[in-house]
């Protein structure tokens, strides 16, 4: 579970703490293999690239500080700002990457920090921060935005990953959770992204303090269980707040289930959508706050049961704090004040 990661966080920065010489990068003209451990490298000035990768990282124990200083690439297909494989126990601070398909890429790279760092704008297929099968590495106020389409800031494979303060605005998609499973999002924002501000297909992740605004959707949860929601405030996203997808025609047999969401706020937006085989989730203690009326409905793709069967739905009115609690195959809704509307067996 994502409770058990503060010790190795702790044990992470105590390998940061130590000794080094310190390499000056001034260029960004060929590959540069940072093979040296225990040593501090420094950039001196902002980077140009054309192709492939800029800064390839081929060592456990480095230090890269780019002291807030942009590496460019040239929008190419396949082109890395920073490159991680294969190491651990590597820092990187204050690097800002744009116009790279992937602007930090972590592959089977474990134990690693990434910090006070940006990647930006690219028109095609991007990820800002992508991470395959690499765990317990921390990402700690970095962000990301303007990159078109794609999984822009993705965790694939990956388990026990921390993202602090961190944000993920105006892309495609936000924050992807994708088969990682046990990590923890925390004071972050994901707004203004097209599709989702979230989207977990992994268990036992930790999603909390956070805002995600005008996206498609806030959050979605497809094939997922066992993960925390709390005290996120979404606001006016376009389509759904909250989605459990849980049921695929041509994939039977898929749920979200015994997930937690609570002490959550929805603003001027649709609730909740789950669709059926929608079990043993929980909401409880969420405020429901909308200009003018919202439905929470089950399920996606059968709306027109909430039109002549109110059995299926809960209305919600203008500036109304939700007054029901709602027992639906094993889910429990349970709102601050209210009264018992519908017992649903």
């Amino acid at each position: 579970m994502y409770k058990g990661v503060l010790l190795w966080i702790t044990l992470l920065l105590l390998v940061f703490v130590g000794n080094s010489s310190v390499i000056t990068i001034s260029s960004c003209n060929q590959e540069l293999n940072l093979s040296y451990p225990l040593n501090e490298y420094s950039v001196n000035q902002s980077l140009t690239f054309s192709s492939g990768n800029c800064l390839n990282i081929t060592s456990d124990n480095v230090k890269l500080n780019c002291n807030g200083h942009t590496i460019t690439g040239n929008n190419f297909s396949g082109s890395y700002a920073i490159y991680l494989n294969s190491v651990s126990y590597t820092n990187i601070s204050n690097c800002h990457s744009r116009f790279f398909e992937r602007g930090f890429y972590l592959l089977n790279s474990n134990y690693n920090n990434i910090s006070h760092s940006t990647s930006n704008f690219y028109p095609g297929n991007s990820w800002g921060f992508r991470l395959d099968s690499s765990d317990y590495n921390i990402f700690y106020n970095v962000s990301s935005s303007h990159k078109a389409f794609g999984y822009e800031n993705y965790i694939g494979g990956s388990h026990s990953n921390v993202i602090n303060y961190s944000a993920f605005n105006d892309n495609s998609y936000g924050i992807t959770l994708w088969s990682g499973n046990s990590g923890m999002v925390e004071n972050f924002q994901t707004n203004n992204n097209s599709n989702y501000g979230i989207w977990i297909n992994s268990n036992d992740n930790l999603i909390r303090n956070g805002e995600s605004r005008n996206n498609g959707e806030g959050i979605r949860l497809y094939t997922s269980s066992g993960n925390d929601i709390i005290n996120v405030n979404f606001v006016s996203n376009n389509n759904y707040d909250i989605w459990f997808r849980t049921w695929d025609p041509g994939n039977p047999g898929t749920y979200s289930i015994n997930n937690n969401f609570s002490n959550n706020s929805i603003t001027n937006a649709s609730l909740v959508s789950g669709n059926f085989n929608f079990e043993n989730n929980t909401i409880v203690g969420n405020t429901y706050l909308l200009n003018g009326s919202g439905t929470l409905c089950f399920p996606p793709g059968l709306e027109y049961l909430c039109d002549i069967n109110p059995i299926y739905s809960l209305s919600v009115t203008s500036q109304v704090i939700s007054t029901n609690s709602i027992f639906y195959n094993g889910n429990i809704f349970i709102a601050l004040l209210g009264i018992v509307l519908y017992l649903m067996l």
